[in-house]
């Protein structure tokens, strides 16, 4: 099993919605796959504590913890 690259980006709408996107990349059999894997709607302030814990459950919610490569 390969080990996963995640992408993340945030996005504010005028209405005051917030997401958080995370990306995944990985390679199989030679070939590079993309997976948006989630969408998180963000209620809270946008610390960098509540950004790591809402990543950090999304991450063990996939179960892909310890696949890790790099967050950029």
């Amino acid at each position: 099993h390969g080990k996963i690259h995640i992408a993340q980006d945030g996005w504010s709408a005028s209405q005051k919605l917030s997401l958080l996107g995370l990306v995944t990349v990985w390679v199989q059999d030679g070939k590079m796959q993309v997976l948006t894997m989630d969408m998180i709607h963000l209620r809270e302030s946008h610390t960098g504590a509540n950004l790591a814990s809402i990543f950090y459950k999304s991450l063990q919610d996939f179960g892909i913890v310890n696949k890790l490569l790099s967050v950029p």
